[in-house]
């Protein structure tokens, strides 16, 4: 986490600056740097991927079963309290 905001905030900041405010070695970033992704953080990122994805289908779902149970012919609203 901590490479990661350095990463992100490179541009804004001093990598030697950062590293010393989040008590990290700058060689231990530069190492990470040049690692690149592991193959944990490449699962983990894929597994989100998949649960966010199945996080909005389950909305959609709910979203059209409100909005069919609404719209079906017969259903009146004074009926349903």
């Amino acid at each position: 986490m901590k490479y990661e905001f350095i990463e992100n905030n490179r541009s804004s900041f001093a990598v030697e600056r950062m590293c010393r405010v989040l008590c990290v070695s700058r060689s231990g970033y530069y190492n990470w740097r040049e690692q690149g992704v592991s193959r944990r953080n490449s699962s983990n990122r894929c597994l989100l991927e998949q649960i966010e994805l199945i996080i909005q289908m389950s909305r959609w779902k709910r979203s059209r079963l409100r909005w069919k149970s609404r719209t079906s012919p017969g259903t009146s609203r004074a009926s349903a309290s």
